[in-house]
């Protein structure tokens, strides 16, 4: 009998299928010419991509870190030389970049060889600030999708009476009073629940009832929100959990 597969590799295969068939697709269309599909396809394939570079990352925190590395020492092989370049200098451009290539190769082999850095096989530290909370241990916390002196997203979590508050915050917002005009608010936030309060100037997605029984549903929302609808939260990220 072969072992079952952990949950995040069984999206991930699923996800990888459908984008195998979504190329397919695309390759179709394009013999037949037919635009509209192509362009249908590749901003379904596009979405797609972006789902599955966070997964990557939740399965391997350096994933990003090697692709990187992967794209720049692809960069420096290919080269490009001008042809018209005198002998010499262009016999010194290929000895520069087969240098440069090496030793990106070189960092990418210390990552592959490195310890690897395993994502917690359970997401247990949200049951625990959940229940700090429930439990009046905490008053708040807060976690950070994104680098505090980059482009990020803080949900900040808090209890009032028997609800669960957990307000949208981050550079993306502060920076912008106009985000939300005449009261609307972008359809990827109204899709998570969240609704923008114009006197706090915050959007705010609330759970009635609180207690250990509401954990699983404030994970599946928040799971479904990190991976689909936060469209501006950068793959490869930092993701950091804090108290208040």
């Amino acid at each position: 009998m072969q072992p079952v597969k952990p949950s995040l590799d069984l999206l991930i295969s699923a996800l990888e299928k459908e984008q195998r068939s979504l190329k397919k697709m695309i390759r179709q269309a394009a013999a037949e010419h037919d635009n509209l599909i192509i362009y249908y396809h590749s901003e379904a394939l596009l979405d797609l991509n972006r789902k599955l570079d966070i997964l990557y990352s939740f399965k391997d925190p350096l994933y990003h870190k090697k692709e990187d590395l992967k794209r720049q020492i692809g960069f420096w092989r290919k080269g490009g030389f001008n042809g018209k370049m005198q002998p010499e200098v262009r016999a010194r451009m290929i000895k520069y970049n087969e240098e440069k290539a090496l030793g990106l190769e070189k960092q990418l082999q210390q990552l592959i060889d490195a310890p690897q850095l395993q994502p917690s096989p359970d997401t247990q530290f949200i049951d625990e600030a959940l229940l700090a909370l429930y439990e009046k241990r905490r008053r708040s916390f807060r976690l950070i999708l994104g680098d505090d002196d980059d482009y990020h997203i803080t949900l900040v979590f808090k209890t009032r009476k028997n609800t669960l508050a957990i307000q949208l915050k981050g550079m993306l917002f502060d920076d912008e009073p106009d985000f939300v005009f005449e009261g609307r608010t972008p359809q990827p936030l109204l899709a998570a629940g969240f609704i923008y309060d114009p006197e706090l100037k915050t959007h705010t997605r609330t759970f009635d009832g609180i207690g250990q029984q509401t954990i699983p549903e404030i994970k599946k929302w928040l799971t479904k929100f990190v991976i689909e609808d936060s469209w501006y939260y950068w793959p490869g990220r930092t993701m950091k959990l804090e108290y208040k």
